[in-house]
């Protein structure tokens, strides 16, 4: 009877597991739609659907790699192919593809049907991609007439003009105003938190980004702006925390969970880091830099300079000029005692940026540990000089005659 009820507990949980876990297919095809590699997103989603043909999101996925490559029709077949296996999912979608091919009375029809269900909003369609052109049609100015704008939403079109031209003024001062009379409107919250950000207030910002998660937790959008902000003002514990308490949600998200990563970096779980940053995130976004210089840190603290030095390298082939991962890249040499590559890594810091006195004194430290005693004292100098205050210590133990 036990063995019964633990065989069908089983199944249910594995059934359960399935339903929530992510192909490796799809993560690919998402990765590389996001960096805009469409024929390899198309490669790996053509995958996908041999082993989910009846998914209809995958219809829909499809038809948007489709539209990006310029191809309405092959976009327009596979909306259609999701609507046929879930009728009304893909019309706002359909409609896109009808109006790049320029057929405005069945996108008028079908935004008419959107609209009159209340699955989408004049506001939401005014600023959706590949509707532009049906926007400055007499159909458009029909939709106008007949389905009215709240004025919520003319609120948040306001913002975002406020925004695109830097009046930030303008755009808290009404968000102010409304959640005077409202304080329950997460977009506000959260749209203010990145004016704030733009205006170097973080920790308005954090305040903002806080009451917005609060209000909509599983939000990720505004989930992965609040632990970003939590992270750079070093409130490691509570991002990680948060994070962590989220891990079903996010599991399947990579830009989203490396911030889980990052945060456990930063809580000194260096082993934690190194599997989500390497399976969870890399494994798909290879071109993600902050992942590969985190990763690299992580294996840094582990004491494994190899696999470091392999994983900073990721990151300067992808962003040559970044002083933190060169930076990096040198202390790994350091530590190997690979000393004349470190000098010459600690030199072009030096040359990118000549008043940091970082990269004076472990410069100093390099050529003093290869016997160039008088290049390290001279560097220790400089580096005291730009106000980098361990030198002090080395130039009082072996720079004073």
């Amino acid at each position: 009877m036990h063995r019964k009820i633990i065989i069908v507990l089983s199944i249910i949980f594995l059934s359960e597991a399935i339903t929530y876990a992510q192909s490796y297919e799809l993560k690919k095809a998402q990765a590389f739609y996001y960096y805009q590699e469409y024929d390899s997103a198309l490669f790996y989603l053509q995958k996908e659907l041999k082993h989910s043909p009846n998914n209809p999101k995958l219809y829909i996925f499809k038809g948007d790699i489709l539209l990006e490559k310029n191809n309405p029709n092959g976009a327009l077949n596979n909306y259609l192919q999701a609507n046929k296996i879930k009728n009304g999912i893909a019309n706002v979608k359909t409609a896109t593809a009808y109006s790049k091919l320029k057929n405005y009375k069945k996108t008028y029809n079908l935004l008419d049907n959107s609209l009159k269900n209340r699955k989408t909003s004049l506001m939401k369609l005014k600023h959706t991609p590949y509707l532009q052109d049906f926007t400055n049609t007499d159909y458009w100015t029909q939709l106008k007439e007949k389905y009215k704008t709240s004025k919520y939403e003319y609120l948040l079109d306001e913002i975002a003009f406020d925004i695109k031209y830097k009046e930030y003024d303008n755009a808290l001062d009404k968000i102010d105003n409304y959640l005077m009379k409202n304080n329950k409107k997460h977009k506000l919250y959260y749209l203010q938190g990145k004016i704030l950000l733009l205006t170097s207030d973080t920790t308005g910002a954090l305040s903002s980004f806080s009451k917005a998660q609060s209000l909509k937790p599983n939000n990720l959008l505004y989930l992965t702006e609040y632990t970003k902000l939590l992270i750079n003002s070093k409130k490691y514990k509570k991002a990680n925390k948060l994070l962590k308490n989220k891990t079903k949600k996010i599991a399947n998200k990579p830009l989203i969970i490396k911030w889980l990563g990052i945060s456990y970096y930063y809580t000194n779980k260096y082993n934690q880091s190194i599997t989500i940053l390497k399976d969870s995130v890399l494994k798909y976004y290879y071109k993600d830099t902050i992942s590969w210089y985190y990763l690299s840190l992580s294996y840094f603290q582990n004491n494994n300079y190899f696999k470091a030095l392999k994983a900073i390298n990721q990151a300067i082939k992808l962003d040559p000029n970044n002083e933190k991962y060169l930076f990096l890249r040198g202390k790994i040499y350091y530590k190997t005692h690979a000393y004349k590559i470190a000098i010459k890594e600690f030199k072009k810091l030096i040359d990118l940026n000549p008043n940091n006195g970082k990269y004076f004194f472990y410069l100093a430290k390099t050529q003093f540990a290869i016997g160039e005693k008088y290049n390290a004292c001279n560097n220790f100098h400089k580096a005291f000089n730009r106000k980098y205050m361990k030198a002090d210590d080395y130039i009082r133990k072996f720079c004073v005659n």
